[in-house]
């Protein structure tokens, strides 16, 4: 067994569990020998310790019935701040904090407050005065800037101090 297979075997375990739940797969990483699996989930209203470590103690649970992976160390937490994010269910929590989003391409970034998600779209105030293109007027009365999800690479919260 390699790593995207360790990977894509751990990935459709976690799914499959975690199928019909408020909690939800952000990433598994898996390093080229097979003896680090780190492994990030996240939920609707955010993920505690007594979840993640429920979840540890199931996947280490599969792996040890795996022949193949040798003696490894399994972390599972939650995406840390600083941890960007690239799933459209990742958003709606942060609806009010100040986002930095990432376009695909080098297009360049955007930063505002989040206002609203939806399938589609971001919208977000942007903290600076920008350009006034791809802008409509929010039922709030300010300007937002509407971001399609898929020209996201990724985006981050600015946490302020």
């Amino acid at each position: 067994m390699n790593s995207p297979q360790l990977t894509e075997l751990i990935s459709s375990f976690v799914n499959n569990r975690l199928s019909g739940e408020s909690h939800f797969l952000v990433g598994v990483r898996v390093s080229s020998d097979l003896r680090c699996v780190t492994i990030l989930l996240d939920g609707d209203s955010g993920v505690d310790v007594d979840f993640c470590a429920r979840m540890s103690r199931e996947i280490g649970e599969q792996l040890e019935g795996l022949e193949e992976v040798p003696a490894y160390v399994l972390e599972v937490s939650s995406p840390g701040a600083d941890t960007p994010m690239k799933l459209l269910r990742q958003f709606p929590k942060h609806i009010g904090r100040t986002l930095l989003v990432r376009l695909k391409g080098g297009v360049g970034e955007v930063k505002g407050e989040l206002k609203k998600v939806n399938d589609e779209n971001l919208y977000i105030r942007e903290s600076v005065a920008g350009k006034k293109n791809n802008k409509t007027r929010s039922p709030f009365g300010e300007e937002v800037k509407v971001i399609p999800f898929i020209q996201i690479e990724y985006a981050r919260v600015i946490i302020q101090m």
